[in-house]
C-alpha cells in the first residue's frame, strides 16, 4: 500500500503537474529536425511573413461569416450544409442536398462528387447546429491553415524566405480571397493536397511517422472531397512507386522500410476509399448518372484551347491578374528544371498540382465556362511556383556572387531577392482586394457572363420570415420567376418544389411563391384572387388553402447594424427585417381591385411609402399630391428626364449608397399601356481602375430589375418605380437604359448621355 500511496501522491503533486505542463508547452509537432539549414534571422523573417498571411486570411474568411445567403455560387455552401444535416437526420453516408419529409429515395442523392466535403459539413452541423456561420466555418478554418501548410512545405523545399513568400503569394490572389469562406470542393481538396505535400516533405526529410500520418490523411482527404483528389493521389503515389521501388538509387538516400510502410498505407487507404464510393454508387444505381454528368461537363472540350481561353480571358485575368499569370508561366520551366537537376521526388508535388489544375480546367469545359471558381487549384500551384522562383533565383545569384567576389555577400543576395519577391507579390494585392469586394457583392458570380444578377437578400429575408410560421410538414412551391437557388432550402428548412401556378387540391404544395417582376400579369392576378397572399415587396407568398382574402403588403426594411455586426454579418449588402406595409397593401389592392382598401393612416417612412402616398393623393384628387411629389423628388437626379412614345416619362433617378447601392428610376404614364413592357438597364465599363493589372471588363451587362406591378395595370398619373441593387464592377461604370417589349416606347428626343456614371 505504501507504494500505491506514493504513486498517487506523485500523480497529484503540483510539481509533477507543473512538469507535465512544461513538457506539453515545449512540445513541437514540427521541431525542424531534418530541415535544410538556414540563418535564424531568415527563418524568423519567413515565418513572420507566413503568420501575417495566415492572420490576413483569417480576417478575410471571418468577414461576413454569419451573413445570410443570397443568390450565386456562395449559396452552394448552404446546400452542402443541408446535405450534412440530412446525413445526421436520416443516418445516411451519401449526400442529399434538399430536405425531405421521408427517408431519401436513391434518386434524391447527389453523387456527382465524392462525399468528403459533405461529411465535413455533417461534423460541423453536429457540433454547432443550424447557423449560416456553420456553413462557412470549415472553409474559413481550412483557408486560414493554408498559408501555414504552404509555408511548411516551402520551408522544406525552398528555404524560409521563399516559403514565407509562397504563403503570402497564396493569399494575395483574387480567386483565393474571393472564395476564402466558401465551402466548396476546391477549398477542401486543396487543403488535402497541401496537407499531403507538407506531410510527405517533412517525412522524407525527418523520417518521423507523425509526418507520414499527416501525408496519408492529406491524400485521403483530398480524394474524399473531389475526383481531382484521386487524380492527384494517383499521380504522386505512382511517381513515388517509381522512386522507391523501381529507381531507388537515382534519387537521394532514404530509409526503404519507412518509405515502403508509408506508401503501402497510402495506397491501401485511398484504394479502400475509392472502392467505398464505387460500392455506394452501385447500390444507389447512380453510376450511369455520374458518367452522364461527366459527359455533360466535358461538352465542348474538343474546341481549340486558344478559342476556349479567349472566351474566358477576362475571368482568367480577374481571377489571377495578368502579372500573376506571367509569374506562374515562368515558374513552370523552373519547377521542371528542379525536378531534373535536384532529383528529389519532393519537387514533383507542385507539378502534380499544376497537372490536376490544368486537367480540371481544360477537360471539363462546361463547368469552367459557368463556374468562376473552377480554376482555383492553380492558386496552390502559383504559391509553390513563387517559392521555387525565389529559391532558384537566390541560388543562381548567390552562386554568381560567390564566383565574382572574394568575400561573398550571400546574405545580402538573399535579402535582395526576398525583397524583390515581396514587392512582386504585394503588387497583386490591390487587385485581390477589389475582386474580394466584387465577389461578395455578386455572390461569387462576378459578371455572370452578362446575365442579370439578383442579390436576393431581400428575398431571403422574406422567406425566412415566412418559414417561422410554417408547419413541420409544409412543402413549399416556388415559381420559376423566383429564380430558385440553393439557399431557399436552407432558409425554409422544408422541402422545396419547383412548380407552376397551383390549383386548389391538386397543387402538391402547402405554400407557393412567385416574383411579380419576372412573372406574368395573369399569374399575379390569379394567385391573389384564389389564395390568401402576403406580398413581401414583389414576392407573393400564398397559403394554398380554400380561403382567399385581400392581399396583405409587407416591406423589407434595411436593418441598422453595429460595427462588429456589420463585419461579421453584412458589410457588402443590407440585411432586412420584414414589417407590415399599409402603403404597399393599398397599392396592390388598388391595382387588383380588391376591397376593403382603406388609405394608409400612417406617415410615410421610406421613399417607396412617399411614392405610394403621392399615388393615394392622386387617386383621391387630394391637394397634398404636389407637396408629396416635391418631397419625393428631393435628392432625385432630374437631368435624366426623358419623354417616350405611348405617353411614358422617365421622371428621375435616385442613387442610395450604403451597404447596398440602390438605383431607383421613377416613371409615369398619362395613358393606359396596351402591353407589358420592361425598362432594360445595362452597364458598361469605360475604364479599368487606376494602378490595376486587370483590364477593363468589355462586357455589356444587363443589370436592371423589372417593375413590380405589370405595366398594363399602371394607372395614368401614378408614379411607379424600378429598384435595382447595383453590383459594381471595378473601374468607371456607365449605365444606360431603354424600354423593351412588343410595343416598347421609344424616346421622343434621343440622347447619348448616360443615365448614370459611377467612378
Amino acid at each position: 500500500m505504501p507504494g500505491i500511496s506514493a504513486r498517487v501522491q506523485e500523480a497529484l503533486s503540483a510539481r509533477a503537474w507543473g512538469e507535465r505542463v512544461r513538457r506539453l508547452a515545449a512540445f513541437r509537432f514540427d521541431d525542424g529536425e531534418g530541415l535544410p539549414a538556414a540563418p535564424i534571422v531568415m527563418v524568423r523573417a519567413g515565418n513572420s511573413v507566413a503568420w501575417l498571411a495566415t492572420a490576413f486570411m483569417a480576417i478575410v474568411g471571418l468577414w461576413e461569416i454569419g451573413g445570410p445567403f443570397g443568390a450565386g455560387h456562395y449559396a452552394a455552401a448552404s446546400a452542402v450544409a443541408v446535405a450534412g444535416e440530412n446525413m445526421l437526420h436520416w443516418g445516411i453516408v451519401a449526400p442529399v442536398a434538399s430536405y425531405t419529409l421521408a427517408p431519401p429515395a436513391p434518386t434524391d442523392f447527389y453523387t456527382h462528387h465524392p462525399f468528403g466535403t459533405f461529411w465535413t459539413a455533417a461534423v460541423f452541423a453536429w457540433l454547432f447546429g443550424h447557423h449560416a456561420w456553420v456553413c462557412r466555418l470549415p472553409a474559413v478554418l481550412m483557408s486560414t491553415c493554408m498559408p501555414r501548410l504552404v509555408y511548411g512545405a516551402g520551408r522544406a523545399l525552398y528555404g524560409p524566405l521563399a516559403a514565407g513568400l509562397a504563403a503570402l503569394a497564396y493569399v494575395v490572389l483574387p480567386i483565393t480571397l474571393a472564395y476564402a469562406n466558401f465551402l466548396s470542393l476546391e477549398v477542401t481538396t486543396m487543403f488535402g493536397m497541401a496537407l499531403a505535400t507538407y506531410g510527405y516533405a517533412r517525412f522524407a526529410q525527418g523520417g518521423r511517422y507523425r509526418f507520414a500520418l499527416l501525408a496519408v490523411l492529406g491524400f485521403t482527404y483530398a480524394a474524399a472531397c473531389d475526383w481531382t483528389g484521386f487524380c492527384f493521389d494517383g499521380l504522386l503515389l505512382g511517381a513515388l512507386f517509381l522512386r522507391g521501388f523501381v529507381f531507388p538509387r537515382r534519387f537521394g538516400p532514404f530509409v526503404f522500410e519507412r518509405f515502403a510502410k508509408f506508401w503501402a498505407w497510402a495506397v491501401v487507404v485511398v484504394t479502400l476509399l475509392a472502392l467505398f464510393h464505387l460500392a455506394v454508387l452501385v447500390k444507389l444505381e447512380r453510376v450511369s448518372e455520374l458518367l452522364q454528368q461527366g459527359e455533360f461537363r466535358t461538352a465542348g472540350s474538343e474546341l481549340p484551347l486558344a478559342t476556349v481561353l479567349e472566351h474566358r480571358r477576362y475571368w482568367i485575368a480577374l481571377a489571377f491578374t495578368p502579372f500573376a499569370i506571367v509569374i506562374g508561366k515562368l515558374a513552370l520551366p523552373v519547377l521542371a528544371a528542379r525536378v531534373l537537376f535536384r532529383k528529389s521526388e519532393l519537387e514533383l508535388f507542385p507539378l502534380a498540382v499544376l497537372v490536376i489544375a490544368s486537367g480540371q480546367y481544360v477537360i471539363f469545359k462546361q463547368g469552367a465556362d459557368i463556374h468562376f471558381f473552377w480554376p482555383q487549384y492553380f492558386a496552390l500551384y502559383f504559391a509553390y511556383g513563387v517559392g521555387a522562383l525565389v529559391a532558384t533565383l537566390d541560388g543562381w545569384l548567390g552562386w554568381a556572387e560567390g564566383r565574382r567576389s572574394l568575400v561573398p555577400r550571400r546574405a545580402l543576395v538573399s535579402w535582395v531577392v526576398g525583397t524583390l519577391g515581396l514587392v512582386s507579390v504585394l503588387a497583386i494585392l490591390p487587385d485581390g482586394l477589389r475582386a474580394l469586394v466584387y465577389a461578395r457583392k455578386s455572390g461569387g458570380r462576378f459578371n455572370e457572363r452578362g446575365n442579370l444578377i439578383q442579390p436576393d437578400f431581400d428575398k431571403a429575408a422574406a422567406l425566412a420570415a415566412v418559414a417561422q410560421a410554417l408547419p413541420a410538414d409544409a412543402v413549399f412551391g416556388v415559381s420559376s420567376s423566383m429564380k430558385p437557388s440553393y439557399w431557399m432550402d436552407w432558409v425554409l428548412r422544408r422541402p422545396v418544389r419547383y412548380v407552376g401556378l397551383p390549383r386548389l387540391d391538386s397543387a402538391g404544395v402547402t405554400n407557393f411563391a412567385l416574383d411579380t417582376r419576372f412573372d406574368t400579369r395573369g399569374a399575379f392576378e390569379t394567385l391573389t384572387r384564389e389564395f390568401p397572399v402576403r406580398a413581401i415587396g414583389p414576392f407573393l407568398i400564398a397559403d394554398v388553402t380554400p380561403e382567399p382574402r385581400p392581399v396583405e403588403g409587407f416591406a423589407t426594411v434595411p436593418r441598422r447594424l453595429g460595427a462588429l455586426e456589420r463585419f461579421f454579418t453584412a458589410t457588402s449588402h443590407d440585411v432586412y427585417d420584414v414589417v407590415p406595409d399599409p402603403f404597399w397593401t393599398w397599392e396592390l389592392r388598388t391595382h387588383l381591385s380588391q376591397t376593403p382598401n382603406p388609405a394608409p393612416s400612417v406617415r410615410p417612412t421610406s421613399f417607396e411609402d412617399l411614392r405610394i402616398a403621392y399615388n393615394v393623393a392622386v387617386s383621391e384628387h387630394d391637394a397634398r399630391a404636389e407637396r408629396l411629389r416635391s418631397e419625393l423628388f428631393a435628392g432625385v437626379e432630374r437631368s435624366v428626364h426623358q419623354s417616350y412614345t405611348e405617353s411614358v416619362e422617365l421622371l428621375g433617378a435616385r442613387l442610395e449608397r450604403g451597404a447596398s447601392t440602390r438605383l431607383t428610376l421613377y416613371f409615369q404614364t398619362s395613358e393606359p399601356l396596351a402591353s407589358d413592357i420592361t425598362f432594360q438597364l445595362v452597364s458598361s465599363v469605360e475604364a479599368a481602375p487606376r494602378f490595376s493589372f486587370v483590364p477593363r471588363d468589355e462586357l455589356t451587362w444587363d443589370v436592371g430589375m423589372p417593375f413590380a406591378i405589370p405595366t398594363t395595370l399602371w394607372r395614368p398619373g401614378f408614379i411607379y418605380s424600378s429598384i435595382t441593387e447595383l453590383t459594381r464592377r471595378p473601374g468607371v461604370e456607365r449605365y444606360d437604359g431603354a424600354f423593351r417589349g412588343p410595343m416598347a416606347p421609344t424616346p421622343l428626343t434621343p440622347s447619348s448621355a448616360p443615365l448614370l456614371r459611377l467612378p
